[in-house]
């Protein structure tokens, strides 16, 4: 495997996928290399990362079809005695008590909680195709390393797929609490040392907080709020505030993806990951 292609990020690891035509075996080999040798951790992670790739890049696509677009495939298929592909919504029972909570609130400020049309199986069904058979061979993967534990692959929605069903001014209503998301399980220290660095704390460190301005301090004190030991810390942070020193104990590309959809998901705009 090209050593270049393992230096991608995700979303550009997705495009080259998407934009290629892989098979399953050249996939697997791509996976091997990227996750490390099948790092659970890292394929976990992975899954995240791609379910936010498809949603994104599903909402861009879907942004280039008009309504008239999308009654004429309905149309099409309704002619050719074709079914309309739906996006479900999951039942009552599926609902964690949490959901059913947020599924109450949504409906009571006039949010849709039905089925919708799939406008990706209408529009542009073989788009992503590559990229969701790359995806399933993560989660095949993770399965496979976890078989007394079940995995339920992470989909990145708005709302449940909830969309306004009319015209009425809900200005004046109070927003929404924000959603309380708990980040904490599979999260590995580069990429806590990632959102560190991101939110400029780094920076603050070496810059005010004088005398706790070098590897050595900063780890130190670290050890005492993220937790592990000084001396592994030290590794990691010293090439992250001296970018001439060795960096391969540096957060790599896939941590530094992980925190910027952490803080994406908190509504931070990353200016450096």
């Amino acid at each position: 495997m090209n050593i270049e292609l393992i230096d991608l990020s995700v979303y550009e690891l997705c495009n080259y996928i998407r934009e290629n035509e892989l098979g399953e075996f050249d996939m697997l080999k791509i996976l091997k290399a990227y996750t490390d040798d099948f790092n659970l951790e890292l394929l976990k992670r992975l899954d995240w990362d791609m379910s936010f790739y498809l949603f994104q890049e599903g909402e861009i696509m879907e942004a280039k079809f008009t309504t008239e677009d999308i009654d004429n495939a309905i149309k099409e298929r309704t002619n050719a005695g074709i079914e309309i592909p739906y996006i479900m919504p999951k039942t009552i029972e599926e609902l964690t008590p949490r959901q059913i909570e947020n599924r109450k609130k949504a409906k009571n400020i006039l949010f849709q909680t039905e089925k919708i049309i799939n406008l990706e199986a209408l529009l542009f069904p073989y788009e992503f195709y590559s990229v969701r058979t790359f995806r399933r061979l993560v989660q095949s993967k993770i399965k496979e390393l976890q078989p007394n534990q079940k995995y339920t692959p992470i989909s990145i929605r708005l709302n449940d797929y909830m969309e306004k069903t009319d015209g009425s001014d809900t200005s004046t209503l109070p927003p929404p609490e924000p959603e309380l998301i708990d980040f904490s399980e599979d999260m590995d220290t580069k990429t806590r040392l990632a959102i560190l660095q991101e939110l400029g704390i780094f920076d603050y460190l070496i810059k005010t907080a004088y005398p706790i301005n070098n590897a050595n301090k900063i780890a130190s004190l670290l050890s005492a709020i993220i937790g592990g030991e000084a001396k592994t810390l030290q590794t990691y942070i010293n090439p992250i505030i001296s970018p001439d020193t060795d960096q391969r104990n540096a957060p790599k590309k896939i941590h530094k993806e992980k925190a910027r959809q952490i803080l994406q998901k908190l509504g931070y705009v990353a200016k450096k990951l």
